[in-house]
């Protein structure tokens, strides 16, 4: 998929040449095998995951603030601190 993103894009083109060298690299392929999880977990995807999951918390938080649900009630039902809860307008 990267081949296609980055045609025509000369920059782009090097740059994804170099990934895919490295990613043939037995070394590099050692140290990405001992530290998958910290990888996956640092990826952009994690992060994109996790932002979603903030926003939609954020949501619920606004709904449950305008069905006048105490927050207490939505600090159990989110998991969220009381304190992020009242911050969040």
């Amino acid at each position: 998929q990267m081949d296609e993103i980055c045609k025509g894009d000369k920059l782009m083109e090097r740059l994804n040449d170099k990934v895919n060298d490295l990613n043939k690299d037995p070394d590099v392929l050692d140290v990405i095998i001992e530290n998958e999880e910290e990888i996956i977990k640092n990826s952009l995807f994690e992060k994109g995951v996790k932002d979603g999951i903030n926003k939609r918390n954020i949501e619920i938080v606004k709904n449950m603030k305008n069905e006048k649900i105490g927050i207490k009630t939505i600090s159990k039902v989110t998991g969220l601190s009381t304190d992020d809860i009242e911050k969040i307008k």
